[in-house]
């Protein structure tokens, strides 16, 4: 993981694939891993819809980034917006 390195990363993964995030996590040694989510799925949204749903993890992201995982014990995942709103 880029983070042991010192090099400042993070996970963008969808609702439907957090648990499976937080096992890798554990099985990667960093069981409080901090991780983005956003609704799944992703394949039926046009690229626009992509467009506006990054743009509201914009601010997540580049928190996380800067925060780092030093405060991972009060993970909670973050929501993009709703499933199945073509608005994303």
């Amino acid at each position: 993981m880029l983070e042991k390195e010192s090099i400042p990363a993070i996970a963008i993964v969808t609702d439907a694939f957090e648990n499976t995030a937080r096992e890798m996590a554990q099985l990667w040694g960093v069981p409080d891993f901090q991780f983005v989510s956003m609704p799944h799925p992703l394949a039926n949204m046009t690229p626009a819809a992509i467009e506006r749903a990054s743009a509201r993890l914009m601010d997540k992201v580049v928190g996380l980034l800067v925060r780092g995982q030093r405060d991972a014990g009060s993970h909670q995942p973050n929501e993009g917006g709703a499933p199945g709103d073509d608005s994303r």
